[in-house]
């Protein structure tokens, strides 16, 4: 999957450095996502692994609701980062939604090297004609 990248940009605070990024997912490839998940944001290398700190979706839409496989899942390999619930796919009108971003479970390492991604876990979406945009801020973690 290509990355549909509309802005990125970093900022360093604290000596920290924090990245956000908006991404725009075209409806076509919302209807494949659990088929063909889209990057987010690309492996950082060996040793180092992405952090979620906000998450937000935005829609504009168009004139077909989405059905089926609503939920939006944010995630490194297994490990789900954050969450839209059905009612953001599930619009019916232009909408903003904020996601909610998890607390990692401490038994379970976050896994490095490994890409972000934004996919549909309970299968495709049916019909929908409306684009969507992921706005995140992450940081990049290294050992």
């Amino acid at each position: 999957m290509p990355l549909y990248v509309d802005k990125i940009s970093a900022k360093t605070i604290n000596g920290e450095e924090i990245n956000t990024i908006t991404v725009a997912i075209p409806s076509e490839d919302i209807l494949n996502l659990n088929s063909n998940p889209v990057v987010l944001v690309p492996a950082q290398g060996e040793r180092k692994s992405i952090v979620i700190t906000s998450l937000v979706g935005s829609m504009v839409y168009k004139t077909t609701t989405y059905t089926n496989g609503l939920a939006l899942s944010i995630t490194l390999d297994v490990n789900e980062q954050g969450v839209f619930k059905d009612g953001f796919l599930g619009s019916t009108s232009s909408s903003i939604f904020s996601g909610n971003v998890f607390t990692i479970d401490n038994s379970i390492p976050i896994p490095l090297n490994t890409d972000l991604i934004i996919t549909t876990p309970n299968g495709n979406p049916a019909n929908g004609d409306s684009d969507i945009k992921i706005h995140l801020t992450y940081k990049i973690v290294s050992l």
